[in-house]
């Protein structure tokens, strides 16, 4: 069994980080949305954990404090 040199290991290695940097990098990109309530409250962020938006139905509050609440 012919024997890899360090060099060629080194670079294996270092495209393995790339790519894996390259996936991370990506999963901001990708939207995910969480419901409960019965769909009253929603909330959109990445795939990351980065908070997108929140939306709150009217039902649940009243109307003049609902931006200030999803905000």
């Amino acid at each position: 069994m012919p024997e890899l040199d360090l060099e060629k290991i080194m670079e294996m290695a270092q495209n393995a980080q790339n790519e894996l940097q390259k996936a991370q990098d990506n999963l901001d990109s990708v939207e995910v949305e969480g419901v409960s309530g019965g769909g009253l409250v929603k909330v959109r962020a990445s795939a990351k954990g980065r908070i997108i938006g929140i939306a709150i139905d009217d039902s649940l509050m009243s109307v003049d404090e609902k931006a200030m609440l999803e905000d």
